[in-house]
């Protein structure tokens, strides 16, 4: 009945979202695949270190997938503005 009507863009903006959460995923597989986390059970702390890490990584991994992408995160912060296309 067309009571909704996505605006464009949103087709570009899924790609690159799931561009970064493509590109994150591979990150967090290849940390995990370099830790014997078994082995690591005895030192919490060196653990929660390497958690921490690698959760920073993926991050920076994430933010920097979308800038490269050409979305910039900081505008999907800002509030809508009606007529600010």
């Amino acid at each position: 009945r067309g009571l909704y009507r996505p605006r464009p863009g949103w087709g570009r903006f899924l790609a690159q979202v799931g561009a970064a959460l493509v590109v994150t995923a591979a990150v967090l597989w290849a940390f995990d695949r370099r830790f014997d986390w078994i082995a690591l059970g005895g030192q919490p702390l060196v653990r929660a270190g390497i958690v921490l890490g690698i959760i920073a990584t993926a991050a920076v991994a994430y933010f920097a997938t979308l800038r490269l992408t050409g979305l910039d995160p900081r505008r999907m912060l800002k509030p809508a503005v009606p007529g600010d296309d």
